[in-house]
């Protein structure tokens, strides 16, 4: 398997993909019906507990599971075939250049794309993670995305199933837990000095020692109630 700390696209790759080549209509229509027939296909997208995609080699959508039309915010599972992703998530740049998803100059550094891409080619998974500018939502947001890629066959034909999770929560969870320790590090660092200093001078030259531990002990209970505050904030589970 290829991972994010490996791919990067090979330009042959991306110069062979025609971002204004799309299936017509009736190719569409023809490997939706393969898909939807084919039981093991369905049982995947019922199965996966993450967000589920099969798109043809042109990128374009043809089946989706619950979780996938819960991400892009579109229930209606018809109104997605056909269209590639960056059009589902309404990113930003799918609407600079006329051939739409793939066709602006930033979509080669996308990593849904090329993710999808290099499965294709190497036929074998890929997995990366890539951010998104979307506005799929009440307005503009930026979506951090696991993507994982991989070949997928009915009969003759060739298709790639991608799963996509959003990892934008745990990603704030990470910064704010970075943020945490850190101020918790430095908090019990002077914290550990004052004490020494007053073990090592029980007499009193340390006269304020006894005023900043006391400080330092009541920022550090601050500390760790701000973080259990925001900690509730993240899992929607504030009370007031």
């Amino acid at each position: 398997m290829i991972t994010d700390e490996q791919l990067s696209l090979d330009p042959e790759i991306w110069r062979a993909f025609e971002p204004a080549r799309r299936a017509s209509l009736a190719e569409i229509e023809q490997a939706v019906q393969s898909l939807s027939a084919h039981a093991v296909v369905g049982g995947m997208l019922d199965a996966a507990n993450v967000a589920m995609v099969v798109v043809n080699r042109e990128l374009q959508i043809l089946a989706t599971n619950q979780l996938a039309r819960e991400l892009v915010r579109t229930p209606d599972a018809d109104a997605l075939v056909g269209r590639r992703f960056g059009e589902v998530f309404g990113c930003t740049n799918s609407d600079k250049c006329t051939d739409g998803c793939g066709g602006a100059e930033p979509c080669s550094e996308c990593g849904i794309t090329t993710t999808v891409l290099e499965s294709q080619a190497h036929d074998r998974p890929c997995e990366t993670q890539c951010v998104l500018g979307s506005r799929a939502g009440p307005g503009p947001e930026a979506i951090e995305l696991q993507v994982r890629a991989a070949p997928v066959r009915v009969g003759e034909a060739s298709f790639t199933a991608v799963a996509l999770r959003d990892v934008s929560d745990s990603k704030r969870r990470e910064v704010l837990e970075r943020v945490f320790v850190h101020d918790l590090r430095n908090t019990l660092t002077a914290l550990i000095g004052w004490s020494e200093a007053l073990a090592d001078d029980p007499a009193g030259e340390v006269a304020t020692a006894p005023h900043k531990i006391a400080a330092l002990a009541n920022r550090l209970a601050r500390e760790i109630e701000d973080y259990r505050l925001l900690a509730a904030a993240e899992a929607d589970q504030l009370e007031p």
